[in-house]
């Protein structure tokens, strides 16, 4: 079964897990253990970005579909806030089927917050959409582990909110900041990290790098000196801030500067062949990220050397091939296997 296989799987100390929710494995349980290892970004940019430092058009904003499996909050969502923005205009929650003149998905962007609610899974392509827009993202996705979590601090960039608050929307109103001081630095925090570790394949590929790293230095942030938001985030995330170091600095395009991405020291083998099969779906969203860190200056050829071997499974049941990867001969904790 896919619990008896993740625990054979958990067993062995050499293997690192990653992927887009460390409790993929099992949606029923929120508590349930997360598999060790880190947290990535679903690869899915904004088209829009608004201006940070500009009071936003909307306060809430969210625009979605019911369809596509289980999606009990959306629902949720949909009744609890029916009507809700004829009294509230700076409030927009629309869940089709939408009303004529219902305003266009990027446009609603422009806000102070936007929801992301979870469907079946956890995880969500709207929470990159969200802060690449410098909107603050007000997740609603009970057990998820955010993306790169052991690099930033989420709570200075977003908002976690318990499902049960899609119910009553005053309780979840409540629960947001409304100092227009609190929200325009969480946005520009939103911006700076998408720059840095969102914006594209090769930066969530160095991202990913970071994060092992940081995972097998055992401290938050112990990765060198390229700018990685800790608890402090950076400096200060405005168009004139600078980076403290003589790293190499690129600048977005809203003018938030990020380090560009460089190997800083890590060295991985990469095997290409995957585990198991699974949804074409699924295999192009890994495809990127592999073919980002096959851009990377840091592959090398023998094992031995490398930090890390990167290789591919799936956590979810019906792809994995436990046996396969159990099979793969035991490495140090120090150089691990980094699997998907």
């Amino acid at each position: 079964t896919c619990h008896e296989d993740s625990q054979e799987l958990r067993r062995r100390s050499d293997f690192i897990f990653f992927g887009f929710d460390l409790r993929d494995w099992n949606l029923q349980d929120d508590a349930a253990e997360p598999l060790r290892g880190v947290a990535i970004p679903p690869p899915r940019a904004a088209k829009k970005q608004y201006d940070p430092h500009k009071s936003p058009r909307y306060f809430l904003t969210f625009r979605g579909s019911l369809l596509g499996g289980d999606v009990i909050v959306r629902s949720q969502l949909s009744n609890s806030f029916n009507g809700y923005s004829e009294k509230h205009p700076e409030v927009q929650i629309h869940i089709s089927p939408t009303q004529p003149g219902t305003p266009g998905f990027w446009e609603l962007m422009d806000t102070a917050y936007a929801l992301v609610p979870r469907r079946r899974a956890r995880w969500s392509y709207r929470f990159g959409e969200v802060l690449g827009s410098c909107a603050i993202p007000v997740v609603l996705a009970d057990g998820w582990t955010l993306p790169f979590a052991n690099l930033i601090n989420w709570s200075e960039a977003s908002v976690r909110i318990a499902q049960v608050h899609a119910k009553d929307p005053d309780a979840l109103l409540q629960l947001l900041p409304r100092d227009p001081a609190i929200i325009r630095r969480m946005r520009e925090k939103a911006c700076a990290i998408y720059a840095e570790f969102f914006a594209t394949e090769q930066k969530r590929a160095f991202g990913l790098l970071r994060s092992v790293r940081a995972f097998l230095g055992g401290s938050r942030a112990a990765i060198g000196s390229e700018g990685a938001l800790g608890a402090s985030m950076v400096q200060e995330a405005t168009t004139t801030a600078a980076t403290t170091t003589a790293q190499p600095v690129e600048t977005s395009f809203t003018g938030i500067r990020a380090p560009k991405p460089t190997c800083d020291g890590v060295r991985f083998q990469l095997s290409t062949k995957p585990f198991g099969k699974k949804e074409s779906w699924r295999i192009d969203e890994i495809g990127h990220l592999v073919r980002a860190l096959a851009g990377l200056p840091c592959i090398v050829d023998d094992p031995v050397q490398a930090d890390f071997v990167f290789t591919w499974g799936f956590q979810e049941c019906a792809g994995w091939e436990a046996d396969a990867l159990l099979a793969l001969p035991n490495r140090s904790l120090e150089r691990p296997y980094l699997v998907w």
